[in-house]
């Protein structure tokens, strides 16, 4: 079995022997609001002027956020559009 992460909060997808089968294995949920900025890093907020949702990152990918358009650019940070 491969260690996952843990300090940055990864864990193995699954119960099944495939599930620990090495770092590709080991996830991240992101709350929304936050995203993976660099691989293996844990879940870090998106900043003013961009959203994203609730998502789940594999170990040592990253994820994406999206900028807000200009015009609600000026408050603070949102886990999604309303």
């Amino acid at each position: 079995c491969t260690a996952c992460a843990t300090g940055n909060k990864y864990y193995n997808s699954g119960t099944a022997a495939a599930n620990h089968a090495g770092v590709g294995s080991c996830v991240v949920s992101c709350a929304a609001g936050t995203y993976v900025a660099s691989g293996g890093a844990a879940c870090t907020s998106v900043g003013t002027g961009y959203y994203r949702a609730a998502h789940t990152v594999a170990q040592g990918s990253t994820s994406t956020r999206t900028q807000c358009p200009a015009n609600y650019r000026a408050g603070a940070a949102t886990g999604a559009e309303s």
